[in-house]
């Protein structure tokens, strides 16, 4: 699942019953610190009867300084027992204090990547791969794939030369009209196809 910004109740109560991990990436300001306190703990608006594993992947002030990201303005209206129970650190709170914030987009979009790359690899997050028979059967399925693609390739000049020889029906107009009585949704272009094909399998018996 995924919820922008502050979060609904609704998310906070889908979180608190499948109980899994929660990644958020959020700004640096006082509404970012909110977004993931929410998460992490009870409030008025919903109670968690499940702990919940929240992972806090947004900015942090090392990020800002290495990227040399750019500050801008924004009063503060908590007070610091409300940052700091959101989880702000004191250099978090100083640097909030100042009247300043920094948004992810002041990353670039390679930036943003690598930060999101970074957090994933902190908490020891990978690709999933299958075990020995997943890949086994998927290694079968990418072969049999392959054998239908060189099939096809070798079929392609001839199979093109016979169509080329084909006349279409004479009636060709009146199945299409038909088959799109059958299936109004369908565009018409995949109701010539779908004759094409009853014809190719009439042909070869299928």
């Amino acid at each position: 699942m995924s919820t922008k910004g502050m979060s609904v109740v609704a998310a906070r109560h889908l979180v608190d019953r499948l109980r899994v991990p929660l990644l958020v990436l959020h700004d640096f300001d006082q509404a970012g610190f909110s977004i993931i306190g929410t998460l992490r703990r009870s409030t008025r608006r919903y109670r968690f009867t499940n702990a919940v594993e929240v992972i806090d992947a947004g900015l942090r002030l090392g990020d800002i300084e290495t990227h040399g990201l750019q500050a801008e303005h924004q009063r503060l209206t908590q007070d610091e027992w409300t940052l700091r129970g959101n989880g702000a650190t004191p250099a978090d709170v100083a640097f909030l204090r100042r009247d300043q914030r920094v948004e992810l987009n002041m990353l670039t979009s390679g930036e943003l990547v690598s930060l999101i790359e970074s957090r994933l690899a902190e908490q020891g997050i990978a690709k999933v791969i299958p075990d020995a028979a997943g890949l086994g059967s998927a290694y079968r399925r990418a072969y049999q794939v392959g054998l239908l693609d060189r099939a096809l390739q070798a079929a392609a000049p001839g199979a093109a030369r016979q169509a080329q020889a084909v006349e279409p029906p004479a009636d060709l107009e009146a199945l299409v009209h038909a088959r799109l009585g059958e299936h109004p949704g369908e565009p018409w272009d995949d109701a010539v196809a779908s004759v094409a094909l009853a014809a190719v399998g009439g042909e070869t018996g299928a």
